[in-house]
């Protein structure tokens, strides 16, 4: 059954980069993990599987592929059954071990610290089942995750998002064998009516309705060795990962490979080695990001307005550190951009933000 995509596709981003993303293949075993963890809370199979084209045996036989969309579809039907809030995402999330997810998990365990785990983990995200577009930025004693899904339709997206959210904590937990203590939690969706579970979970309250989805923890906790670090596994693991990363890749667009790399580097790349990471020369990227009715200018600065409002938010990070992490050799460059964006200066925006948290007062 032939599906119209644009349902599930909002208007914030280029279409063809989210056409590419939800056409991607990925195998049922997360499908498999969300029924039966909805069956658990009595919901009906066959509501669950309504509209997707899965049977039984699509969730039950091995190396079965789906798409993204027939996953969304199956998670909006279990979502819209169960009446769900975003706080059973963050349950459902935690069911997802890191052995369920083949190469890319065995990838992370056999990283020698948790921060390279993170960043391969992060650089090969699209070999999980995530709809949430992940990535880290370290800026001195703190480091930041940052979570995006805006693109995703209203009714699901809080769900997906503590979902994906859950599935990272719970990756994070079978590699330390232990809960992460974050110093802070942003979190776009409302509060919910039990906030301590999410308070157990963190080591901290979360700030709900911001703008951002932000996660903040120690550097120095991401230092920290891995037991089961093996270099040799390791290093097999990772081609294997980008053999499967490369045939994903292949029927993609070239604006979301380029919107990838920007987003799973630690470094701002310059166009030259975006070309050389895709085995292209820059002209040739040029040209190909040109037929797409993009270039590799206006992708950057989309990426770094929209990390720049993120890290904003976080609070506590200067403008030098920010302007160095969106590859600013020059804080005053930064502040030109950042004015050219939104129309008003970085002091402005900041004084208007810290303004808009503050508690409103009592009626009296």
């Amino acid at each position: 059954m032939k599906r119209n995509l644009s349902l599930f596709i909002k208007g914030k981003v280029p279409q063809q980069a989210y056409t590419d993303f939800y056409s991607h293949q990925r195998l049922s075993c997360s499908a498999k993990i969300i029924t039966q963890w909805a069956l658990g809370k009595g919901a009906d199979l066959k509501c669950c599987l309504k509209n997707t084209d899965l049977t039984l045996a699509s969730l039950t036989q091995p190396n079965i592929y789906i798409s993204s969309e027939q996953e969304l579809i199956l998670i909006s039907n279990i979502v819209n059954t169960l009446e769900l809030e975003p706080l059973d995402g963050l349950n459902a999330g935690l069911q997802y071990s890191l052995s369920l997810y083949g190469a890319w998990g065995f990838t992370m365990l056999s990283s020698p610290t948790l921060h390279k785990a993170t960043t391969l983990g992060l650089r090969y995200l699209k070999l999980t089942y995530a709809f949430t577009r992940f990535s880290l930025q370290t800026a001195g004693p703190n480091s930041h995750i940052l979570a995006e899904n805006d693109f995703l339709p209203e009714t699901i997206k809080d769900f997906i998002l503590n979902r994906d959210i859950g599935a990272i904590l719970r990756a994070q937990r079978d590699l330390t064998k232990s809960k992460l203590p974050f110093n802070k939690v942003n979190l776009t969706c409302s509060p919910p009516k039990n906030e301590s579970y999410y308070t157990e979970e963190f080591g901290v309250t979360p700030n709900f309705k911001q703008q951002f989805n932000t996660f903040t923890l120690p550097t120095t906790l991401l230092s920290a060795p891995l037991s089961s670090s093996s270099p040799e596994a390791n290093h097999t693991c990772v081609k294997e990962c980008e053999t499967l990363i490369k045939k994903t890749d292949a029927s993609l667009s070239y604006i979301s490979k380029v919107n990838n790399l920007l987003s799973n580097s630690s470094e701002i790349p310059s166009m030259e080695q975006v070309a050389e990471l895709l085995n292209l020369s820059s002209r040739t990227l040029r040209r190909n990001l040109e037929k797409e009715g993009a270039t590799y200018r206006t992708l950057l600065d989309s990426y770094r307005k929209n990390q720049a409002l993120a890290l904003l938010e976080i609070g506590g990070i200067s403008i030098q550190e920010i302007s160095y992490l969106l590859g600013y050799s020059d804080p005053s460059n930064f502040a030109h951009s950042f004015k050219r964006w939104h129309g008003v200066s970085i002091t402005n925006y900041n004084t208007f933000n810290q303004i808009s948290h503050l508690p409103t007062p009592p009626e009296t």
